[in-house]
């Protein structure tokens, strides 16, 4: 299973370059992302990061869009998500960018599949890509308890040789039987947000609060960094 880390522009080009594989959203996609453009790569559409942020009223869909287009054409990004808008805008309007977006890169995004959509929806989406997602984990639109479902349509996507993208999904715990091809995480830098760090030993990947009356600093930042490059290794070679 691959690992995609996401959320590395904070740190500099030599600390990038230490993840295999790299996810970034194009809403806040940098200059110094562009040596890591390669197969190892996936670009987030950013359009729901978008919809929340504070320029929400100020949307210009068709050019935010066209910008997203330019960019994958202009860096050749091979893997690209369609825009993750379904609560928004409804999965009619989703399929009609997804199609616009296909046309002018002459390559299929990764679709992101909802709950909402349904299972024919599911088995539509693996008969027409090689490579789809599963959104609405990070939400919460599908929970802990919905997580028994997922092996299922894996395999229904095995069977079609399509490959599946778990969107925000590193539950350590969960991975070994919710097989997914790839997922990604932002969640290496919440340690230092949060006040803990990580220590990935075992195949487990354990939170160490930090002593009452310190703060963590920049360094922490980095050893939870490099700990969760232990586990992008660990679920290379055994997930």
């Amino acid at each position: 299973m691959k690992i995609y880390l996401a959320g590395l522009v904070s740190l500099n080009k030599e600390l990038i370059q230490e993840s295999k594989y790299k996810l970034e959203s194009f809403f806040y996609i940098k200059d110094k992302m562009k040596p890591f453009l390669d197969n190892n790569f996936l670009l987030d559409s950013g359009a729901f990061t978008f919809m929340n942020s504070n320029k929400k009223n100020k949307i210009d869909w068709n050019s935010y869009i066209d910008k997203y287009i330019n960019y994958i054409n202009l860096n050749n990004i091979k893997y690209f998500f369609e825009l993750d808008l379904d609560s928004i805008i409804g999965y009619n309007e989703v399929k009609k960018i997804t199609k616009y977006i296909e046309s002018k890169t002459n390559k299929q995004c990764i679709p992101v599949w909802h709950k909402d959509r349904g299972l024919d929806c599911w088995k539509g989406l693996i008969k027409d890509y090689n490579y789809v997602s599963v959104g609405g984990i990070v939400s919460k639109e599908i929970t802990k308890k919905n997580f028994k479902y997922l092996p299922k349509l894996i395999n229904m996507a095995k069977e079609e040789n399509t490959k599946v993208h778990g969107l925000g999904f590193t539950w350590v715990d969960y991975l070994e039987y919710v097989k997914f091809d790839t997922v990604d995480s932002t969640y290496w830098n919440y340690g230092n947000r949060f006040g803990f760090l990580f220590q990935f030993q075992n195949g487990k990947m354990n939170e160490i609060d930090r002593p009452r009356n310190t703060r963590l600093i920049k360094k922490s930042q980095i050893h939870n960094y490099y700990e969760w490059i232990k586990f992008q290794k660990y679920a290379d070679r055994n997930l």
